[in-house]
């Protein structure tokens, strides 16, 4: 489960992992599927933010070049 508001990065959960952990794990996957649901509950509104979109995407793809390396 990934939750964005606005674009930026709020909730992640994947595998027993969450937040950033869980979005670096779901960046190494090459196979699979995901479905796309709008809208947020009133309490994912409330949550902070853990990163901008752009920079976790940087970020994570540097580690995944690192564990292949």
């Amino acid at each position: 489960e990934v939750v964005f508001n606005e674009g930026e990065l709020i909730k992640t959960l994947y595998r027993g992992l969450s937040g950033k952990d869980a979005f670096f794990a779901l960046l190494a996957k090459n196979e699979g599927s995901f479905t796309y649901t709008s809208g947020l509950s009133p309490d994912e509104l409330q949550l902070p933010v853990i990163g901008g979109f752009m920079g976790l995407i940087m970020e994570g793809m540097r580690r995944v070049d690192e564990q292949e390396g």
